[in-house]
């Protein structure tokens, strides 16, 4: 009965985020609801997952990445024009290892600081391995 209750409780409050992208908890504190995803399919080097929105910010609420062979990859936000010339690095590189799910948040809440205005996501693939998945994120 617990966890029916949970689980209810959890989808009225991503649908109440839904609507407008943020919740408030009990303590007043602003929650963000990712409401976008992208999927991922990198090779070698970097890509762009997420465009800029003239004055907005990213904020990435989760991920899952999986990866073809061992290696690493980064997440981070580039400056918009520049190819993702990186300018805020938010995970160092996170090691993956062949067909094995990296796996981080669950789509309410961030895991990471938000952007700068008017910067892009991206993934810099540091190996010769290709990284599939999703990445869970809105913008404000």
């Amino acid at each position: 009965m617990r966890t029916w209750l949970c689980v209810a409780g959890f989808l009225f409050m991503a649908g109440v985020a839904h609507a407008n992208d943020t919740v408030t908890n009990s303590s007043n504190k602003l929650i963000v609801a990712c409401d976008s995803s992208t999927l991922v399919a990198a090779t070698n080097g970097v890509s762009k997952v997420v465009s800029i929105f003239s004055g907005k910010r990213i904020y990435i609420c989760g991920y899952s990445l999986t990866a073809s062979a061992g290696g690493a990859f980064q997440i981070y936000y580039g400056i918009a024009g520049t190819t993702c010339n990186p300018a805020t690095t938010l995970t160092g590189n996170i090691p993956s290892i062949s067909s094995s799910a990296v796996v981080m948040g669950g789509g309410l809440g961030t895991i990471f600081q938000p952007s700068p205005a008017g910067f892009e996501m991206c993934i810099n693939n540091e190996t010769n391995q290709i990284l599939s998945g999703f990445i869970n994120w809105t913008q404000l």
